[in-house]
């Protein structure tokens, strides 16, 4: 009777409440105290081996001056690296030090591919250069044009090298130096513009297409890293690329008709019903990841000569660009783009590719044009060779003389100092124009 009676005592002082409160007690305390060694020691090990890393990313952020060689070669050190001992510049979106990922050329398989396509064809006696007075043809304007040099201007993909090209075009084919030829180059839809009511007789309609998903990486990057001063971690980079970045929006810049709203939902299913029309309705569409052979094509459909096309690649990832000089950050510097192992799961998801269907379309269907196209003409292969050998020496010819927004250094540059035509754009017009004339390089002997 006494070994029941102890047994039912020692069962009723485990129930007791004090009992079970000092043990919950233990159990948190020990729980806090290993986590806060855990990450003091995750904190000290970071911050103590590459304290110098930490302050390279955080400097452009707040202004202040470093040598411009340190910066880049930091930079590329940490993309190509894509070691742990750059987990302090974004630290958590490595997640316990999983490595970077460099961004691929393209994502997109062409293999195979059996959608629509179309040739670029060159039009019988073209009129593009509607010629006006130069006070009737402002730059860079978002009002509607029916005739004209017509570039669609998609966000994030080269547009502001290419627009360059366009201010030169538009001021050598003109029919006197008092004159312009009418053009349109602005961020803007074609909707709004009123692409889709152009004269088909006086105009040449063009845009350019990029992969959707480096066009979202490469947005990302500029805007909300660089510019809006986010850490790319993955929950914000998911967070941002479903609310902003993952709606056909390549499609809804170049569609001409009212049916633009529904692209953004438009099923996968349905996507090349869409792009056909859009292949149908203009004149060209380059494709970023291969420029210089876009552009050789773009020579070919207009009979420029290879001067029109030559660029100065303008805003790349590891230099300055203008910010929010408001904010006091006139120059802000772009921080090359990379790929986190969480970031490239969510670009192969299915979440992804259903909800940019139709810009993966568009993707596809543009890239086989240029295909066929390229094909079509004589000697392209010799002609791309010939126009990369003149991009070499115009880079080189037109190195330091050519001013911005910012210096290499991260130094605003005030307006009257830079070499841009307008803003900052153009600003390898007369770098270029010097190059032409120096080299003799008229029609007749490209």
């Amino acid at each position: 009777m006494a070994m029941v009676s102890s047994s039912i005592a020692r069962r009723r002082a485990l129930m007791s409440p004090s009992i079970w409160t000092s043990n919950s007690m233990l159990v948190i305390i020990t729980t806090a105290l290993v986590t806060w060694i855990i990450a003091t020691l995750y904190h000290h090990h970071y911050l103590q081996h590459d304290q110098e890393a930490q302050e390279l990313f955080k400097h452009p952020l707040k202004r202040q001056k470093q040598q411009k060689n340190a910066i880049v070669s930091h930079a590329k050190t940490t993309v190509k690296s894509r070691s742990s001992s750059v987990a302090p510049l974004f630290g958590a979106a490595m997640q316990g030090g999983k490595s970077f990922k460099k961004v691929a050329r393209s994502y997109i398989n062409m293999t195979g591919y059996d959608g629509p396509s179309t040739v670029w064809k060159k039009k019988k006696n073209p009129t593009w250069c509607v010629s006006l007075p130069k006070a009737k043809v402002p730059h860079l304007v978002t009002t509607p044009a029916h005739e004209g040099l017509l570039f669609q201007r998609p966000v994030k993909t080269g547009t502001t090298t290419l627009t360059a090209i366009i201010l030169r075009m538009v001021e050598r084919y003109a029919a006197s130096p008092s004159e312009r030829c009418q053009y349109r180059a602005m961020h803007e839809t074609s909707r709004k513009l009123e692409f889709g009511k152009r004269d088909l007789a006086n105009s040449f309609l063009w845009s350019v297409v990029r992969d959707p998903t480096n066009k979202a990486i490469s947005r990302y990057f500029h805007f909300d890293v660089s510019i809006g001063q986010q850490e790319p971690t993955d929950l914000h980079f998911t967070k941002i690329m479903r609310r902003v970045y993952n709606r056909n929006d390549l499609a809804q810049q170049l569609i001409l008709n009212d049916a633009q709203h529904g692209v953004a939902d438009m099923p996968a299913a349905y996507a090349h019903q869409l792009v056909r029309p859009i292949l149908d309705n203009y004149d060209f569409i380059a494709v970023m990841e291969r420029i210089d052979e876009s552009l050789v094509v773009f020579k070919y459909l207009l009979d420029l000569d290879l001067y029109d096309i030559l660029y100065i690649k303008a805003r790349s990832s590891g230099t300055f660009t203008n910010g929010p000089e408001a904010k006091g950050r006139a120059c802000v510097y772009l921080t090359p783009s990379f790929l986190t192992p969480g970031m490239l799961d969510f670009f192969e998801s299915e979440e992804w590719k259903s909800s940019n269907a139709v810009d993966i379309a568009l993707y596809q269907a543009t890239y086989q044009s240029l295909e066929n196209t390229i094909a079509t003409i004589p000697d392209f292969e010799e002609t791309l060779e010939a126009f990369r050998e003149l991009q070499k020496k115009a880079n080189q010819f037109c190195q330091d003389k050519i001013r911005g927004f910012c210096t290499d250094g991260g130094d605003y540059v005030p307006k009257d100092e830079r070499t841009c035509v307008v803003w900052g754009e153009g600003c390898d017009f007369d770098c270029l124009t010097e190059f032409r004339k120096k080299h003799n390089l008229h029609k007749h002997n490209l």
